[in-house]
């Protein structure tokens, strides 16, 4: 099955430590993760998706997580609080440099954004998360 996203958000996701350590703690992933692995086994950077034969069993060779729309959303706890995170994100309420939004091509990329903008104040700059 081929993944829903798109080579940014790859990156961005991959930088983003505070999602990374939900996941990456105990490596273990439900049925319809997306997950790169490193191994011998598999090509650098492939993404594949987590079977319900190998659900819920640690994935010691897991090297990043990339969560989907709805876990995206699930991080911000609270319904209002995403409401709200998005709310002050576009109306330009974070300390976000005006337009930052515009060069997102995906909902995860733009959620992802305005996630890691809520939790640690820092936005993507094309190649990392920095302040």
């Amino acid at each position: 099955m081929k993944h829903p996203f798109t080579g940014e958000y790859i990156k961005m996701a991959s930088a983003a430590s505070e999602v990374q350590t939900s996941r990456l703690a105990d490596k273990v992933f439900q049925t319809g993760d997306f997950v790169i692995f490193e191994s011998a086994f598999t090509p650098a950077g492939m993404v594949s998706m987590i079977d319900e034969h190998s659900h819920n069993i640690p994935q010691d060779n897991a090297k990043v997580w990339l969560p989907q729309l709805r876990q995206l959303m699930d991080m911000f706890g609270e319904f209002r609080n995403s409401l709200e995170a998005f709310s002050a994100a576009f109306g330009q309420q974070t300390g976000a440099p005006a337009g930052y939004f515009d060069k997102f091509k995906s909902w995860e990329e733009v959620t992802l954004a305005v996630l890691i903008l809520r939790k640690t104040g820092m936005i993507w700059n094309g190649q990392a998360w920095v302040r």
